[in-house]
């Protein structure tokens, strides 16, 4: 059973890697701090790509390789951040306004935690 919060829109058959939505070099431009501000390894900055995204995506945000919205459906279903709230967050990385970042990715944290429950609950029912 595929208990990620894609387990219904992810086939068996495609590779995927789990990877950061917030760029870790971005974070590591924003952040050089040990340990960090920036709550970049929270499950808020975590999704699944599959890996002929994952690996030319690098330092980029979905929304910057998103030509013809090829990847609208993949943003929509992984509840990525809106392009506002990425907007905030980049603005944010570079004001150095951690506690703002932070905020997003909590608030993303708690969305795909009730979705990983809710899917739990349902197969157990």
């Amino acid at each position: 059973m595929n208990l990620s919060y894609l387990s219904a829109s992810v086939p068996n058959g495609e590779t995927f890697e789990l990877e950061h939505i917030i760029a870790r070099k971005r974070i590591d431009a924003a952040d050089s701090s040990r340990p960090r501000h920036i709550l970049g390894n929270s499950l808020g900055n975590c999704m699944y790509l599959p890996r002929g995204i994952n690996n030319p995506k690098k330092d980029k945000t979905l929304y910057e390789i998103n030509d013809h919205n090829r990847y609208s459906q993949l943003i929509k279903e992984s509840q990525y951040f809106s392009e506002d709230e990425m907007q905030k967050a980049m603005q944010a990385l570079t004001a150095s306004d951690y506690e703002s970042v932070n905020g997003l990715l909590r608030e993303r944290s708690r969305q795909v935690a009730h979705t990983l429950v809710r899917a739990l609950l349902k197969d157990s029912v």
